[in-house]
């Protein structure tokens, strides 16, 4: 019997079998530190109006998340299935926007723990426990509640986080929500004999939302007074590190 001899490999296939190994590891090693950066935008909003004035407080906020390239396919599906991952990073703002007949008013705040804005008493009151609960708007900013404020509205009990369809004191109030699979979507806010405000929600590229805040006053053109796009998905590092404020 003949042993049969393994046919001879060259020093070129060799060499070529070992530049495709090191070609594979370079692969894997970039891309086990190659990331991909996720953003995810939202707004919530209150409208607050009587025939003279409207207030918006807006609320405006930037959720990111940074996957390992590796991990990104698994990522994909454990959120398919309904999976949760902790954010990355959070970011946010207050938007604050006052129409009048004298014009269109506006301030950026950053964003706290301020809620239930109601109209009482020809003011805005809100709750905010960083500053003891019951406070006020002062125009550029919330301050805490006097103690005869404080005692004339029982603390924050006649606060309230629902809308005020029907007339308080000649004051509404409005809440509105917009995010990146919304429908495409034209709403009132806000309606007097002298204005009248509507919002638009409307499909922008790669899944973004365009939302926007119209003016109508009689005789007057349409006056956008407020707009943003709402991300949602994969964005560049340089994108990621101008929303939240780092580098990842």
């Amino acid at each position: 019997m003949c042993a049969h001899r393994l046919p001879a490999i060259s020093k070129t296939r060799i060499i070529e079998v070992g530049a495709a190994i090191v070609v594979v590891l370079i692969i894997a090693a970039i891309a086990g530190v190659a990331k991909v950066h996720l953003l995810y935008d939202g707004i919530g909003g209150t409208a607050l109006w009587n025939p003279n004035e409207a207030d918006f407080f807006i609320e405006v906020r930037h959720r990111g998340q940074v996957i390992n390239s590796l991990r990104f396919p698994l990522f994909v599906i454990k959120n398919h299935l309904g999976g949760v991952e902790d954010l990355d990073a959070e970011r946010g703002s207050l938007v604050f926007i006052r129409i009048s007949a004298t014009g269109v008013k506006r301030h950026v705040l950053p964003l706290d723990y301020t809620g239930m804005y109601t109209p009482l008493y020809g003011q805005i009151y809100a709750n905010n426990p960083d500053l003891g609960g019951l406070c006020r708007w002062s125009g550029e900013r919330f301050v805490p509640a006097t103690p005869e404020e404080k005692r004339r509205l029982d603390g924050i009990n006649r606060l309230t986080n629902q809308d005020i369809p029907e007339s308080r004191n000649g004051w509404y109030k409005r809440s509105f929500q917009a995010a990146p699979g919304d429908d495409d979507n034209t709403f009132t806010i806000a309606e007097e004999p002298s204005f009248r405000i509507s919002g638009t929600d409307m499909a922008a590229q790669n899944g973004d939302r365009l939302v926007s805040i119209i003016l109508q006053r009689p005789g007057r053109p349409y006056e956008k007074i407020w707009d943003i796009r709402l991300v949602s998905g994969r964005v560049t590092s340089k994108q990621y590190q101008e929303t939240f404020g780092k580098p990842r």
